[in-house]
This record gives structure tokens, sequence and C-alpha cells, in this order.
């Protein structure tokens, strides 16, 4: 009987929806076998589905038969498309935000999407194409104020560590120049797709909690610092590694399972920013 009550409540049936497009997308990204896509989609779409759940009472569910069909009308075509898919792109990072839109002109209509702002936001940073999307922005003005492209700092900061851990060490553009080894910073080691991981994530905690406008401004800036620094100390591992001569130890540590632990530093360091932020804004709540 009570399953027979939610049946007839037309939020658990957007939500038994929104929870199989869930499914939909997080299947095909996986086929991609793009971990770095799949861990930040499910971290997105964990994020979102968890506050539709918590609002879940207070949206007005309201639409009209022009939205549900144009609604119908944009989820199928979606759907056709995916059927396409063989690898991942900009349409598969899209999705989410079209599915989105879908779902959002079923459940209120073409007025009532105004009140799922902060989803579509979220889901517009992560359909932001490439890894390297505000990132590459990033560069762009690094590159603009300073002349220098991120490579280049990276670079930079690795052979400052070398230096101060008492390496004999010198930089030639983009070479770290060391006794028994050379080793160049390619653009791949520069971290930018880390930044731009970090960034995203960034952005999601802006738009999901609320917080003072200094932390907003703060939480990028964090992401920006975090995703550099690990990156910087890996490109510090990897020169003192390849001085060393251990080459089985460099390419764990470079290619192998090992270069997927700096991420996982990386993503640890900054949710434990974001987490004593909040418990600032909530510590600064309780006195007020």
């Amino acid at each position: 009987m009570y399953a027979l009550k939610l049946a007839h409540q037309p939020k658990y049936w957007i939500l038994a929806i929104a929870a199989s497009l869930f499914a939909i997308h997080l299947g095909l990204t996986w086929k991609t076998g793009d971990l770095k896509t799949l861990s930040i989609s499910v971290i997105f779409w964990g994020a979102i589905v968890s506050q539709i759940w918590d609002r879940k009472d207070t949206y007005n569910l309201e639409s009209n038969l022009f939205s549900s069909v144009l609604g119908t009308v944009i989820l199928t075509l979606a759907l056709v498309k995916t059927s396409q898919i063989a690898e991942g792109g900009p349409f598969l990072q899209a999705l989410p935000l079209i599915f989105a839109v879908g779902l959002g002109l079923i459940a209120s209509g073409i007025k009532g999407l105004q009140q799922y702002w902060q989803e579509f936001l979220a889901f517009f940073i992560l359909a932001l194409p490439g890894e390297r999307f505000l990132s590459g922005i990033l560069e762009g003005l690094m590159t603009l104020i300073s002349g220098q492209q991120l490579t280049h700092i990276t670079a930079q900061f690795a052979t400052l560590v070398l230096k101060i851990v008492g390496f004999n060490v010198s930089l030639d553009d983009v070479f770290i120049i060391l006794p028994n080894s050379t080793v160049k910073v390619y653009e791949g080691c520069s971290g930018a797709s880390s930044i731009d991981f970090l960034m995203r994530l960034g952005f999601l905690f802006v738009i999901m909690f609320p917080t003072q406008r200094i932390a907003k401004f703060i939480t990028p800036l964090l992401a920006i610092l975090v995703g550099f620094f690990v990156n910087g100390v890996r490109v510090f591992i990897m020169a003192y590694l390849a001085n060393t001569g251990d080459d089985k130890a460099f390419d764990y540590w470079h290619v192998g399972d090992g270069s997927q632990i700096f991420g996982a530093i990386a993503v640890l360091l900054f949710g434990g920013a974001c987490y004593l932020l909040i418990k600032k804004e909530d510590f600064d709540s309780s006195d007020i």
C-alpha cells in the first residue's frame, strides 16, 4: 500500500527517472575507460542528487503539455545519441546538463526551470569540454601577465625544491639539469589537468554550499595552489628518480599506478581544505 502511494507522487517518479539517467551516464563514462572523467562525474552527480533529495519537498512540480513534450523530445534525442557513443568527448561531458534540462521541463515546465539554477550551473561546469578548459584560461592569463607558461613555472618550482634539499641543479628553459640526468618538463607534466579537476570541484563546492564571499573567492585559488603544489612535488620526485637511475621506480610513479596517487592526494588535500571552510562557516554562524 505504501509503495502504491509513492507511485502516485510525481516527485518519486522524477527521482526514479533521474536515477536512471545517472546510471546511463556513468555506465557510458565507465565504458570509455577514462577514470578521471568517471570520478569527477560521480562526485558531481552525487552532490547534485544529494541536494535534490534534500530539497525534494520544496520543488514546484507543475508542468504543462508543451514543456513535458519538449522535455521528452530532448531526453529521447539524447538517449538515441548515446547509442552512437564509442568514446568520450564533449557530448558525453554535456550529457548530464542535457538530461537535467529535459527532466526539468518534464517536472516543472519552462517557468519552473529557475528553481534548478544551482543544479544547471553545476552540470554546466562539468560540461566544459576537455580536461584543461578552466586551467587553459588560467594558463592564458598567466602567460599574458608573466610571459611564462605553466610548464616553465612548474619546472622552476621543482628546481627550487631540488636546490633546497641539497642537489646541484640548474634549469634551462624546461630542462632540469642534474648531475646524472636531464629531465624535460613536458606540457603534460605541467599540472594543468590536475588544476582543472580541482577547479571544477571548487566551483561545485561554491555552488552547492552556502558560503561567505571570501570563501567563494578563496576556494578556486585553493584549487589552483593545491593542484600546482602537488604536481610540483611530483615533478621533483620524478627528477630525483631519474637522477638515481631507478627506471622501474620512475616508470611506476610517472605512468604506472603510482601516478594516480598524486591525484588522490590533491583531491584529499583540497577536500580537507573545503571541509575546514564549511566548519568555519558553521562556527561563525553559531557565534552570531
